[in-house]
């Protein structure tokens, strides 16, 4: 597997060097998947990689293509709950990350709504968040964030509220919706974190930020 992008160098460089990795949004697992399950295996260790995919069906397909490989396991869970999403409010009338468009607003409310829907299905299905049990059981070092594009808030959230092991967190698409506010927080003075690693173009923007320390970033160095 070729590591290309600069994303997928920074997370296969982060697992390397991680005890466990925790992912939101494994998707069909053929991408950043198999990255970070390459960095575990290629490190030596003994971590494993726990990987959320909301959408049933995509977390069946990312089981089926991850069943050979002893580092990853593969839950069909949200990361966080309904009630976190990213307030309707603003996404009608409030300001937008740099990548949203004004003009789109009626398809984003939709879009929304779709992904409210859809959580509080599983909210009366019995299914919540596992975070809290695995940051519990796993020393979780490292986070990559991708889920929901209305919920980067809501993980984010409870990634720091249960996960006090972490060093490291990732995130996909911090110029929309996703991620804005997320690295907004985590940037921000007294955050106790810092950005190793920025880019605002490429994947709609991605950042790798520390938690602040005399090695913060080390691993990506």
């Amino acid at each position: 597997m070729q590591v290309k992008d600069r994303l997928s160098q920074s997370l296969y460089a982060l697992a390397r060097q991680a005890t466990n990795v925790l992912e939101v949004g494994t998707w069909r697992g053929c991408g950043s998947t198999l990255i970070i399950a390459k960095g575990l295996i290629d490190g030596g260790g003994t971590g494993t990689l726990q990987t959320l995919e909301v959408n049933q069906e995509r977390a069946a397909e990312a089981a089926a293509m991850t069943r050979q490989l002893r580092v990853v396991n593969v839950s069909a869970a949200p990361a966080s709950r309904a009630e976190e999403i990213y307030p309707q409010a603003e996404v009608k009338s409030g300001a937008l990350p740099p990548k949203m468009s004004a003009a789109n607003r009626p398809d984003y409310l939709l879009w929304w709504h779709g992904e409210h829907m859809d959580a509080k299905k599983l909210e009366k299905m019995g299914m919540r968040p596992p975070i809290e049990g695995l940051c519990a059981q796993l020393t979780i070092d490292v986070a990559f964030l991708d889920g929901g594009e209305f919920f980067g808030i809501g993980d984010l959230h409870t990634v720091l509220r249960h996960c006090p092991q972490l060093r490291y967190i990732a995130l996909d698409d911090t110029q929309t919706f996703k991620n804005n506010k997320p690295l907004k927080e985590l940037s921000a003075a007294g955050s106790g974190w810092q950005v190793c690693v920025e880019d605002k173009q490429e994947r709609h923007g991605w950042a790798v930020v520390a938690r602040e320390g005399p090695t913060a970033c080390a691993a990506l160095h």
